[in-house]
């Protein structure tokens, strides 16, 4: 069985940049944490009419201080994910916990337009796509 537990308002749809958070091995997330942060700053910029959903599991212990840091943006929704079937003490078997992103694709009454992603994004990164032209997203 899978439970999601949205911590944001369902009654209404909305633009969606997809993304999951997850550890399968106990390493540091620091470069995801980047990633997340520097994702919301690009779409408050380039994509204000976009949220970022973060999908996470039990495996980010952080994530009260991932709210924290993304709460500056006003643009962050997360999504608790957990499936009966592939649960572990930790988090979610191996790498399933990629999915978990996939699940905006099928979610008619909270999504209108879903962009899905990965959320290793450096520094760097982030200053190139500050400047690169996002006028394809435009309505």
């Amino acid at each position: 069985m899978m439970r999601l537990k949205q911590e944001f308002d369902s009654s209404q749809r909305y633009n969606i940049v997809a993304v999951g958070i997850f550890n399968i091995d106990g390493k540091s997330i620091s470069k995801y944490i980047t990633g997340l942060i520097n994702w919301s700053k690009l779409i408050q910029y380039k994509l204000p009419d976009y949220k970022l959903r973060v999908y996470y599991d039990d495996s980010i212990t952080e994530i009260l201080d991932l709210k924290i840091k993304l709460e500056e943006y006003d643009n962050a929704q997360f999504v608790k994910c957990e499936c009966d079937d592939f649960k572990t003490s930790s988090g979610h078997e191996n790498y399933f916990g990629l999915l978990f992103r996939l699940l905006a694709l099928f979610d008619s009454k909270t999504c209108r337009n879903v962009i899905v992603r990965d959320i290793e994004m450096s520094d760097q990164d982030y200053n190139r796509l500050l400047n690169a032209n996002f006028n394809y997203f435009a309505k």
